[in-house]
C-alpha cells in the first residue's frame, strides 16, 4: 500500500477517535500502531455516538429557533402593554 511521507497509507486522515484509533478519510480507522482495522465494534459505537450528536445538534437548533421566536414575541407584547398604558 503506498505511504505518505509520515509513514501512514493514503488516503488516512490524522483525526483521532475517543479510542485512540486513527479514522480514515472514508470511515474506517486504523490503530495508531499498525495498518490494522480498529474493532468494528468500536467502528459502529463511533456510528452511533456521531448520530446520537446530529440528534443533539438538531434539538439544540430547534431550541435556539424556539427561544428566539419567544424573545420576539416578549418584544411584541412589551410593545403593545407599553402602547396600551400610554392611550
Amino acid at each position: 500500500m503506498p505511504k505518505t511521507e509520515s509513514g501512514r497509507p493514503i488516503g488516512y486522515s490524522n483525526a483521532m477517535s475517543r479510542d485512540g484509533c486513527e479514522t480514515k478519510a472514508k470511515g474506517g480507522a486504523i490503530s495508531p500502531n499498525s495498518a490494522f482495522p480498529c474493532s468494528p465494534t468500536q467502528a459502529a459505537a463511533d456510528r452511533v455516538a456521531d448520530a446520537k450528536i446530529r440528534v443533539q445538534r438538531t434539538e439544540i437548533e430547534r431550541l435556539r429557533a424556539q427561544v428566539r421566536e419567544s424573545v420576539a414575541g416578549a418584544a411584541q407584547m412589551q410593545a403593545w402593554l407599553t402602547a396600551a398604558e400610554e392611550s
